[in-house]
């Protein structure tokens, strides 16, 4: 007798407009923090550990090697997968 399976709905996803309207009714500052982190399916623990070498606009690529530990003064205990 194993234990009893827990369902999980499966979260919903925010559409393009709804990113987008998010985005430009919040302060200027998390604009890019918003918008990196919704199109590039980027954790909270990702998008606070990324750093300026991370980004390369001529590639339209950013790599995500790192994880923040803390964000927003909450401790994180995932290991960062390394995602690119």
């Amino acid at each position: 007798m194993g234990l009893p399976r827990i369902e999980r709905e499966e979260p919903e996803a925010l559409t393009t407009d709804e990113v987008m309207r998010l985005a430009d009714a919040m302060d200027r500052r998390y604009r890019a923090f918003v918008l990196v982190g919704a199109f590039g399916g980027l954790r909270i623990g990702e998008l606070a550990g990324l750093q300026l070498g991370d980004f390369d606009p001529l590639r339209d690529f950013v790599s995500a090697p790192r994880s923040a530990n803390v964000v927003l003064g909450v401790e994180h205990r995932m290991q960062a997968r390394g995602r690119s």
